[in-house]
Formats: structure tokens, C-alpha cells, sequence
């Protein structure tokens, strides 16, 4: 699992497409795809379903969703004390 992963989770998550999410992250959609493709098959879970108003996460896919926001936080947390 690489923080990169994480971040673009919370990316797709807040943005509510992949579309946007991959703009947002200056990669094309199949890249962001790829990643967290790789990222549910590392965790043996899906993470998110596709539905008529865009996608979704699932029960795994939040749980993942709670732990990344905390990570990041506290990655943002040393860079500031370095800073």
C-alpha cells in the first residue's frame, strides 16, 4: 500500500467521479483506475461500486476511506513540524 493510493481514494471520494479525480491528480482516468484497482486487490476487497449517479463506496471501501483521512493527517502533521 503507498500513501499515493490513499490519496487518490480521498481524492475520488471527494470529488465523486473518477473523471474528476483524475484531473484533480494530473493522471489520466485508466492510471487512477489502475491504482486503486491495485489497491483493492492488496486488500482483497472492493472498494467502490459504480451506479447511475457516479460511484460509491462500499462498507470496505469507507472503512479504508477512515484510516486513509488519518493517515494523510498525520503525514501533513510531520511535514508542518519539519517545516
Amino acid at each position: 500500500m503507498r500513501v499515493e493510493q490513499l490519496m487518490a481514494l480521498l481524492e475520488v471520494e471527494k470529488a465523486g467521479s473518477m473523471n474528476a479525480a483524475a484531473e484533480k491528480l494530473f493522471m489520466t482516468q485508466q492510471n487512477l483506475s489502475k491504482m486503486l484497482k491495485s489497491l483493492e486487490n492488496e486488500l482483497g476487497h472492493k472498494l467502490f461500486i459504480t451506479t447511475n449517479r457516479g460511484i460509491q463506496l462500499t462498507e470496505a471501501g469507507l472503512t479504508v476511506l477512515k484510516t486513509a483521512q488519518a493517515v494523510v493527517r498525520q503525514i501533513d502533521e510531520m511535514y508542518q513540524k519539519m517545516l
